[in-house]
Order: C-alpha cells, then structure tokens, then sequence
C-alpha cells in the first residue's frame, strides 16, 4: 500500500476519496457506520476519502455497491475529459504487477489482492464483457450464450489457485481433454 501517493495516481487518489466522502455524506451515512460495513477502521476510511491512501479496485467496488453506484458512471463523476483515463490510472498498479508476475495469472492476483475467489474470477469473466458491451453474448454460462468453458479438477471458490486445474476445455461445442492436447504436442501432462 502506498502511504503517500505522489503523481498521476495521487490525483486519481484525491477524486476518488473526495467523490466516496460526497456519495456517504449525500446518502445520510456515517464514515464509522461505512467503514464497519466495508471491513475497515474509521481512520483508515478517513485517510480513504481524504486521498491520503490508495483506494484498492475490490475496495472500491464493495464501496460502490454499498452506494449502489456503478464503476463507469463513478469514474466519469471523477471529472476527468476521458473515463477510460481514470481507469488505467486505477489500474495501473495492479496491471504492472500483472506484467512482473510471470506464471501468477491476473485473477489469481486479484483475490491476493483482496477479492473473493469469486470476484476474482468474476473479474475474468462477467466484468470484461459488461466493460465491453457484450454481456449479452458471453460472461455468464447462460442458455443462448456463446460459452467457451473450461471444466476444472477442483474447486476455484475454495482456492482461487484451482484454475490451473483445467481437465477439460469446450469450444465451439466441442470437449477436449487437456491431457491428450499436450500429449498430442509433445507435452507430458
């Protein structure tokens, strides 16, 4: 965590604090009262909306659903020209780690981060087509959707670790079993 963020990211910061103090106090709510529901101390939520700490992504959407606010139109009330600029700003520290990370897939660095397992995976799936526009077509296992899925060894909502258990991949309607496919480039499974 960064205790004095400085730069583009502290501004990001600053906006996101100021903007979460105006949704609680616009909403009747008490910052003890708030931050007891998000899992965290009064301080700390007061360091939050003063920008005096960085604002974690899973922190910030258990803040906008507790407002029932949405990410898009919460980053556009930020006052920056292009939305998809506080994003990346946002974004930015997990998506470098992401790029040092090697082997660790970026879900499995959201639940280190702080996400369930489920939003973790979430974050991988319903979240991107929602951002993309086409949740209407893939995201969710859902009767007339296109749906790519992998059918895994284990349980992902026990260890978000258990995505790398893939058995069986299926697209296009079709089961492959993932250990004749690397067998079948030479691989042993």
């Amino acid at each position: 965590m960064v205790a004095n963020p400085s730069g583009p990211q502290s501004k990001v910061n600053a906006n996101i604090g100021r903007r979460l103090r105006e949704l609680r106090i616009e909403r009747g709510l008490q910052q003890a009262d708030v931050a007891r529901r998000l899992g965290v101390s009064a301080a700390y939520m007061n360091l939050l909306e003063k920008g005096k700490r960085a604002v974690q992504l899973p922190f910030l959407w258990k803040a906008l659903e507790l407002y029932a606010v949405e990410l898009e139109p919460f980053m556009a009330s930020l006052g920056e020209a292009r939305v998809e600029d506080s994003l990346a700003r946002l974004l930015a520290p997990v998506l470098s780690e992401a790029v040092d990370a090697g082997t660790r897939s970026l879900v499995e660095l959201y639940a280190q981060a702080g996400f369930t397992p489920m939003e973790a995976i979430q974050s991988a799936t319903i979240v991107p087509a929602r951002a993309m526009g086409v949740d209407k077509e893939v995201g969710t296992i859902e009767a007339g959707k296109r749906a790519d899925v992998v059918i895994l060894g284990a349980n992902p909502l026990e260890s978000v670790r258990n995505i790398r258990t893939v058995e069986f991949v299926v697209t296009n309607g079709v089961m492959y079993d993932c250990a004749e496919l690397w067998r079948s480039v030479g691989f042993k499974p």
